[in-house]
């Protein structure tokens, strides 16, 4: 049975589009969706269901965000807080994204005094383009550098909310937010993974923690 010819044009259309986006690659210079994917073979990094593993010394609760959906790329995420080893008067968030068969890994932190309040980059608090950088996103390849260079986007609106900051309480707590934009300004071309241009980083914790 032959289909009428409106329908065999339409048929043609759709394979057209079909083919079109089949074959179109994504370019990893301009690319800026939301996921990481595989350089080789195009793919998109599989997702997990989102798994906080806490140190003992550590625990806590946490929601993130990376871009537009839940930080779900890695099997594991280890995530710890309190002061920083530098400064008793700073307190810091760090999250270490984890897994898969091979030993890439995405970390993420930043510092902010340790007391309750808004705190804006580049207004209450400075940034730090210095190594380590704060706030800080970077890819890790097994104990090595990505080679990508990443920076916060000062030109976004970056901060970290401290609504409760208890150090007399055992364990000591801190609870708030945050939202952190980062951007890529160089990509290593020979890296396994391919990520957007425009990182954004935002959720909210709470923690546990110890004093030094």
């Amino acid at each position: 049975m032959m289909l009428p010819m409106k329908n065999l044009w339409m048929l043609l259309l759709l394979c057209l589009a079909l083919s079109d986006c089949k074959d179109k690659a994504i370019d990893p210079e301009s690319y800026d969706g939301d996921y990481p994917y595989y350089r080789v073979g195009g793919a998109q990094i599989p997702t997990h269901p989102t798994r906080f593993e806490n140190t003992p010394q550590a625990p806590g609760t946490y929601k993130v965000l990376f871009n537009n959906h839940d930080w779900n790329h890695w099997l594991y995420i280890a995530a710890g807080g309190g002061l920083t080893p530098r400064s008793a008067s700073l307190f810091g968030l760090g999250m270490l994204a984890v897994g898969g068969v091979d030993c890439d890994r995405e970390h993420f932190d930043f510092a902010i005094p340790a007391k309750v309040g808004m705190y804006r980059y580049g207004k209450e608090v400075a940034y730090d383009v210095k190594f380590p950088q704060n706030p800080n996103f970077s890819m890790i390849n097994c104990d090595a550098s990505s080679g990508n260079s990443v920076e916060a986007d000062q030109t976004a609106n970056n901060w970290v909310n401290i609504t409760r900051f208890d150090t007399l309480s055992k364990p000591n707590e801190a609870e708030g937010s945050f939202d952190i934009t980062f951007k890529i300004v160089r990509k290593n071309p020979n890296y396994s993974i391919v990520y957007p241009n425009t990182i954004r980083m935002r959720g909210s914790f709470k923690q546990q923690f110890n004093p030094k």
